[in-house]
């Protein structure tokens, strides 16, 4: 009966990171389609539902200098115009190594 709890936030941070020595990789316009690639209303949804929430800006919530927007949205009309403009309209091949827990491999 005496024992209480309380949440507070976790500075992980999940992210994909992308090599610029692939040239494709490099152009600008794919790093920003990436962007528009990502489901995050249903990551929110399912997989982060009570132990994370959407953070779009580099450092995490709570730290100094920390924005608080979270501008993208999947948009793959909007991803397959950036990979037009970066000369790519027939997409890319790329292999991605991804760690293999949880909830990692579920994102």
């Amino acid at each position: 009966a005496d024992l209480t709890t309380t949440s507070a936030p976790k500075g992980t941070v999940f992210y994909i990171s992308l090599n610029q020595k692939n040239p494709n990789l490099a152009k600008p316009e794919v790093r920003q389609a990436f962007k528009y690639l990502v489901d995050y209303d249903a990551l929110s949804s399912t997989i982060l539902k009570g132990i994370g929430e959407i953070h779009q800006t580099f450092l995490p919530k709570g730290v100094l200098g920390e924005l608080d927007e979270n501008p993208f949205k999947l948009d793959v009309d909007k991803a397959k115009e950036l990979l037009s403009k970066a000369g790519l309209a027939d997409g890319f091949s790329v292999t991605m190594d991804v760690r293999n827990t949880q909830p990692v491999t579920g994102m």
